[in-house]
């Protein structure tokens, strides 16, 4: 519970780094573009992409759902599958109610990855096989 207290003020510090540095007047989708560039290179550097993007007041549903979506994947690659886990179950909440099926297909398939990164090989093949079901288009 430490960990996660300094992860949480740590991202907060960098969040707000964030935004007077490295996001100010980006829009969510330059601001995503940023995440997608960054999060192989410099994780926690996504995070505050993500997070910028998330606070933007003027996003749509739809896009705080992918926000939701890119936060799991930026905690699943630092493998930190709690967190993961808790925000891919709310993008996928998210993307339901909105019928959004691609990130329906997107959030399922990092469930699936979580899974398997935490062994539990029945619940993976269960969220792979559910997002199979939105390739079907």
């Amino acid at each position: 519970m430490r960990q996660l207290t300094l992860l949480f003020i740590f991202a907060f510090i960098s969040y707000i780094h964030a935004l007077t540095d490295l996001s100010n007047g980006k829009s969510f989708d330059e601001l995503i573009a940023l995440y997608s560039e960054s999060i192989h290179k410099d994780p926690s550097t996504a995070l505050k992409y993500a997070i910028r993007a998330k606070s933007i007041i003027e996003i749509s549903e739809k896009q705080k759902a992918e926000t939701i979506y890119y936060i799991s994947k930026y905690y699943n690659k630092l493998q930190n599958n709690k967190d993961a886990l808790t925000h891919v179950e709310l993008a996928l909440s998210k993307s339901m109610s909105l019928k959004y099926e691609l990130l329906l297909y997107k959030c399922f398939s990092l469930k699936g990855n979580i899974y398997n990164d935490l062994g539990q090989n029945s619940n993976a093949l269960v969220a792979y096989s559910k997002a199979m079901e939105y390739t079907q288009g």
